[in-house]
């Protein structure tokens, strides 16, 4: 897994060359197809495997009042584990990843947001909008183009996300 991040963290690497991991890895390539015989085996396995390096997110997710400080600790994790996020936001085979990895995360997002009540259109921009904010999507490009820092990155999403909610509270009441 540290030979296929590796490569996909590398600038203008779209997908994993299966000779090339083998190689730094110490392993046959053999092994390497045994393992993760097609591309979709490997997404697979590049996500299980990512989300154990990020660790759980430590914080609860169990109300939509709870997505600005859920956002504020994945950017903590963003930053802690930074060459690997960066890696998985590589376009090609990382975007892939990025999805099996957030697939969870995105649907509990819809979830606690259309529990506000409002109309689904709205609810469904919102929630795919919050879940570009509490991604290192948002967060890099904060960081790296507009020099914020992470802390402020993410407390930039948070204000941000906190603005949706109290919109969708104010158009689900009327």
């Amino acid at each position: 897994m540290e030979a296929f991040a590796s490569q996909l963290g590398r600038p203008g690497s779209f997908d994993i060359n299966v000779t090339e991991a083998a190689r730094d890895a110490g392993v046959s390539v053999r092994t390497v197809y045994h393992y993760f015989p097609d591309r979709q085996a490997r997404v697979d396995g590049l996500a299980a495997w990512t989300q154990t390096q990020f660790g759980p997110v430590d914080h609860p997710l169990e109300t939509a009042d709870d997505l600005p400080g859920f956002t504020r600790a994945a950017y903590a994790r963003a930053e802690q584990h930074e060459a690997l996020t960066r890696a998985g936001m590589a376009p090609g085979l990382s975007t892939d990843v990025r999805i099996a990895r957030h697939s969870r995360v995105r649907s509990r997002i819809r979830e606690l947001l259309a529990e506000i009540g409002a109309p689904a259109p709205e609810t469904e921009r919102a929630a795919a909008v919050v879940t570009v904010l509490e991604s290192s999507e948002a967060g890099f490009p904060l960081v790296d183009f507009h020099g914020l820092s992470f802390a402020d990155a993410a407390d930039a999403a948070a204000e941000a996300i906190e603005a949706i909610i109290i919109h969708l509270r104010s158009i689900s009441s009327s």
